[in-house]
């Protein structure tokens, strides 16, 4: 991906509507920031395809100046689940908010377990979805979309991808993950559940005390038995945005 390239095409096609992923606005707000560019005549951008945090949220909203940011949050067999417009930001303890369901799908979230959200608790658990422009097999009657979350006054919110749902100390791996995404030096991290604890592998130059300092403000102490400090983390070919947990290491 040339950053260069796009912004040039952006700004020669004055195109007024964007969408891409993590990886996509993170190039192009960094070439950006560099350059000491802003843009104006962006009227509509959509972000989507992985878990979406704040900060770059919030760096988008910088730099496309008066652009309407919508978080789009789905599958390929449901697209969309939820949207969010991008008015004010959340907190990252509390995972990821994807906003508003569909009012053209029905979801149930199957709970399995109880997680903290600051001095809240929520029942947890795998995002079910049907409806008219959700594709099912024929002997489905829920898509399972394999992510996990909550629901909190009509905004749900990621906490886990299945195979790595188990919660530590009534956190999930999404909650920590983001935390650690918005401090200044961290590039990538992934938090695998474990029975000892989270073992947590990070790209960044942040020293391990002040990571561990960041997540005592928000959760349980000691909820991270160990850091794994490595130049780059398995991300799918796509997006190159989504963490390939089973090729930790």
């Amino acid at each position: 991906m040339s950053p260069e390239i796009i912004f040039t095409q952006i700004q020669n096609e004055q195109i007024n509507t964007l969408t891409g992923n993590v990886f996509y606005f993170t190039q192009l707000i960094q070439f950006l920031a560099d350059h000491n560019q802003t843009i104006s005549h962006v009227k509509a951008i959509g972000v989507g395809g992985s878990p979406i945090p704040e900060f770059l949220l919030e760096a988008i909203k910088k730099y496309f100046v008066g652009a309407t940011v919508y978080v789009i949050y789905g599958s390929s067999e449901a697209e969309p689940i939820a949207t969010r417009k991008v008015e004010t930001l959340e907190m990252p303890f509390k995972g990821f908010c994807v906003g508003k369901v569909s009012p053209h799908l029905e979801l149930f979230i199957e709970e399995k377990n109880e997680i903290n959200v600051g001095k809240d608790s929520f029942p947890v658990g795998e995002i079910l979805v049907r409806g008219k422009h959700v594709a099912l097999k024929k002997d489905e009657d829920w898509l399972h979309t394999g992510d996990f979350g909550y629901l909190n006054e009509q905004q749900l919110f990621l906490t886990a991808r299945e195979g790595n749902e188990k919660p530590i100390k009534n956190t999930q791996h999404y909650q920590l993950e983001h935390t650690l995404l918005n401090l200044k030096g961290v590039e990538k991290v992934a938090a695998l559940a474990l029975d000892t604890g989270f073992e947590v592998f990070i790209v960044s130059n942040t020293p391990e005390k002040e990571l561990r300092n960041e997540l005592s403000q928000y959760f349980e102490e000691n909820i991270v038995s160990q850091f794994h400090f490595r130049k780059k983390l398995p991300v799918d070919n796509r997006h190159q945005s989504k963490i390939l947990y089973k090729l930790l290491k």
